[in-house]
């Protein structure tokens, strides 16, 4: 599934290619002018000029204690996180599933990974496993079916109602089982750009990421939403990316319809939304959660995070206290050489715990 480290990896690799491509057309097109956009058509346009005001955020926040608008290190960057790998992290209280409730989050969980597609999911090894009490009639290679579907059936055991394919500023989704909405996680140029629209913007009292919350709406507009909202118990899932944007669609129709009781599963859900009394932790003045989000009554949300994953973590003030952590590591006195010994240390003490755990076991 979604929670191995080489999927996760990989699913980084497609998201930091993508939002490269990304950025480079914000530096290149966008200093100071939005008419260059325009070559992109209106919704790439209106995307791209999103990202350019989360861009010009994150460089006012970076700018603030460093007074230059360039980011020149004298170390390789990735030594400097190195450095920094394992520090300052927030460790939450895990939690155990069992029985009923463990096999609903699996299955949900299967549905998250579905919506990548079969060739995602067979490039990164998972194999297809539908339930026992269904044929196994279909398999990745059969193809007259979408991958989507080809997908869902292998690891879920079911067949999409309705799929609705990737556009600008839509993450692909499908619903099954008329009252289940699946959204998919970052795999392409236009996800990436969903994710680096990350100014926020008014909601419900807060406020929330641009990119995503303007991904739900359009999905709430578009032919997955008339089947799904057609039910009185809905259900919404997704992983990273569509982790988030689920959660803010179970939030607007939580609130659009009172009368239904709405649950969503957030498998790795990044910063989506903020509000007003809740705490929350990162940059220079880290603070404590305090109280949950205000849900509505007929809303529930259940995010499940892997502790060892970058992703919950990410956001423009996350990232801004990142690059002001580099800038630090980089100008104490060490040179390459001891850089590398104590990373080269620190790996050889992991490993030597990882020993120590199984021999307990």
């Amino acid at each position: 599934m979604l929670w191995s480290r080489r999927a996760r990896l990989a699913q980084l690799l497609v998201f930091a290619t993508a939002a490269a491509v990304v950025l480079l057309l914000v530096r290149g097109a966008g200093k100071g002018r939005d008419e260059p956009f325009s070559l992109f058509g209106d919704d790439k346009a209106t995307l791209l000029q999103e990202i350019t005001k989360a861009w010009n955020l994150l460089l006012e926040a970076v700018n603030k204690k460093k007074k230059k608008e360039t980011f020149f290190l004298k170390y390789p960057l990735f030594v400097n996180l190195g450095l920094l790998v394992g520090q300052g992290r927030q460790k939450g209280k895990a939690t155990s599933l069992g029985g009923d409730a463990a096999a609903e989050v699996a299955y949900y969980m299967s549905l998250a990974s579905a919506a990548y597609g079969a060739v995602f999911c067979a490039a990164l090894g998972v194999e297809p496993t539908p339930p026992k009490d269904r044929e196994p009639r279909k398999t990745w290679a059969r193809a007259e079916e979408s991958d989507v579907a080809a997908a869902a059936w292998g690891l879920a055991g079911v067949e999409p109602d309705v799929i609705v394919e990737n556009q600008t500023g839509l993450p692909a989704h499908f619903v099954v089982s008329g009252n289940v909405l699946v959204v998919r996680g970052t795999r392409s140029v236009d996800d990436a750009a969903s994710d680096l629209a990350a100014r926020a913007v008014d909601f419900q009292g807060g406020n929330a990421h641009s990119g995503m919350l303007d991904a739900a709406r359009r999905i709430l507009r578009g032919p997955a939403a008339e089947v799904f909202l057609d039910n009185e118990q809905l259900v919404l899932c997704g992983h990273s990316l569509g982790a988030g944007v689920a959660s803010l669609l179970a939030l607007l129709v939580a609130t659009d319809h009172p009368s239904k009781a709405v649950t969503c599963f957030a498998f790795a859900p990044p910063p989506t939304a903020h509000f007003p009394g809740v705490g929350v932790g990162g940059g220079d003045d880290e603070t404590e959660m305090t109280k949950s989000p205000p849900l509505p009554r007929n809303c529930d949300i259940r995010a499940f995070v892997n502790a060892n994953d970058c992703v919950p973590d990410l956001s423009l003030r996350s990232v801004a206290a990142l690059l002001h952590k580099v800038h630090e590591v980089d100008a104490l006195p060490l040179d390459l050489h001891a850089r590398v010994k104590i990373i080269h240390s620190r790996r050889n003490h992991l490993a030597d715990d990882l020993v120590g755990g199984k021999k307990k076991r």
